[in-house]
């Protein structure tokens, strides 16, 4: 998990601070990647259901949306492997193999009991593997590191943990200006062996969380180091969480993981921050949308900076409907040229409506789920659906009401 403090920039003179990125040494880390299974979201759901059995408490709060988003066997069986373990465990998560995901826990000195108990969670071909330190201390690390860029504020920033690398992630803006003292403290935590400090351009496709709608994420195509660039599309809520949607055809399938992004190719694949777990694919569908349960979401549109404000499904020739996809880059607008529109696309028929750009550029590829809202004076947005792609010189998306009756949910605002 990421989680992204933002600051409006405030670049000091160069008297009296120091340019972050033109010094700093970058640290690497191995990034973990999840299971692409094909588990349901009912599915996921009941196997959900049936870990918080096995625990003296219900999950609950972060556990619950933890579990939720993790979808391989060992992410899924966090809580229990957390409540097993106590202090001593550093987290589980699932690595992708030929024969299938295979399960895989650190622990702290880990033993031949533990061996037993995570065998027995999730199966006999689980690893169990050595932890420098905690995923408690790791924590207490992050809140540590947040504390201090608070005190400090450098910028744009995101911080979080690999499990794989067993480390803290710290993501700076490469244009954070700090004082003297400050860059030293950086240049510390960066030679820490349990943090990796990386300096990025916080651009328009460069956040390593997809919190707000407009922003660029990475979803495994199935093929070996091939990923589809997407957009980021409505932050929502329902009972399990919160959430974020983008297009069904950027995943073609349930479990696969969904990565940030710091850079726009495959070398600028961000940390992973959840796993697809609601995906319309074939047959006759609701819409082409597919969810990943994200805590952070928020109802907010990166780059036009735009707060969502409420929602409702389009009317015909409603004015200033508009996107912002990660390739575009920038707002469109049109006018809403067609309402309930049932396409066949993909070997999926659904419901659709559409903007009509005419002669002007309309949608590119990859910005595939972005949100689309009406865009007021004031500043605001109030969502209309979620973009899937072009008929002609018409943008085209799945009406909002779709998708929240087809996932219980309701539109975040802000």
């Amino acid at each position: 998990m990421v989680r992204l403090r933002r600051r409006n920039r405030r670049h000091r003179g160069a008297s009296r601070g120091l340019a972050f990125a033109a010094a700093l040494v970058l640290a690497t880390w191995g990034q973990g990647t999840a299971s692409a299974g094909t588990a349901s979201a009912a599915e996921l759901r009941a196997r959900v259901a049936a870990l918080a059995e096995q625990l003296p408490a219900p999950l609950g709060g972060r556990g619950s949306v933890a579990a939720v988003s993790g979808q391989g066997p060992a992410a899924t069986a966090s809580a229990v492997f957390e409540q097993r373990f106590g202090d001593r465990y550093a987290g589980a998560w699932d690595r992708p193999a030929a024969s299938g995901p295979v399960p895989v826990v650190a622990v702290v000195d880990p033993t031949e009991a533990d061996r037993r108990i995570a065998s027995a969670v999730t199966g006999p071909s689980t690893e169990v593997v050595a932890a420098r330190r905690s995923l408690a201390e790791l924590r207490s690390l992050e809140a540590q590191v947040v504390a201090t860029l608070d005190q400090m504020d450098p910028g744009d920033r995101a911080i979080g943990v690999s499990l794989p690398a067993n480390s803290l992630v710290v993501y700076l803006d490469e244009e954070a200006v700090l004082a003297p003292e400050g860059a030293a403290w950086v240049f510390d935590l960066a030679a820490r062996a349990d943090v990796a400090v990386q300096s990025v351009a916080m651009d328009r496709r460069n956040y390593p969380n997809p919190e707000w709608s407009g922003q660029r994420i990475f979803i495994p195509t199935g093929q070996p180091s091939q990923f589809n660039a997407c957009t980021t599309g409505v932050a929502m809520r329902n009972a399990l969480g919160n959430f974020m949607t983008t297009a069904a055809h950027c995943s073609n399938g349930d479990g696969r993981p969904v990565h940030g992004a710091v850079g726009d190719g495959a070398a600028g694949l961000g940390a992973q921050v959840s796993t697809i777990v609601g995906w319309q694919g074939q047959g006759t569908v609701p819409g082409d949308f597919a969810a990943f349960y994200y805590s952070p979401a928020v109802g907010f549109v990166y780059g036009a900076n735009r707060s969502v404000k409420g929602a409702r499904d389009p009317q015909w020739l409603e004015q200033n409907v508009c996107f912002r996809g990660a390739t575009s880059a920038s707002e469109k607008c049109a006018g809403v040229s067609d309402v309930n529109l049932l396409v066949a696309s993909g070997g999926r028929t659904f419901r659709a409506f559409c903007i009509d750009f005419g002669t002007r550029q309309g949608a590119l590829g990859g910005d595939s789920g972005s949100a689309m809202y009406q865009a007021t004076a004031a500043g605001e947005a109030n969502v209309r659906g979620v973009l899937w792609g072009t008929i002609g010189s018409r943008t085209c998306g799945t009406p909002v009401s779709v998708i929240a009756s087809t996932y219980s949910a309701s539109v975040l605002v802000k």
